[in-house]
């Protein structure tokens, strides 16, 4: 079997071509589970100053 450039370069960029499907899928996998956690924190964040000010009366003393 001849092995020419062209060849070569061919299987380099369909191999190039997968390894960036891979990284890219695994790239947002990995954005997505941040993504996550991100929302998760800024909820548990909002939820506790939502019971510290409704523990403390705050909504009680303004009349609400």
């Amino acid at each position: 079997m001849l092995v020419t450039v062209r060849s070569i370069r061919k299987e380099t960029e369909k191999f190039g071509r997968e390894l960036r499907g891979v990284l890219v899928k695994k790239g947002y996998e990995r954005v997505g589970l941040a993504y996550r956690e991100l929302i998760g924190s800024l909820y548990e964040s909002w939820k506790i100053g939502i019971e510290r000010v409704w523990e403390g009366g705050f909504l009680m003393k303004k009349g609400y």
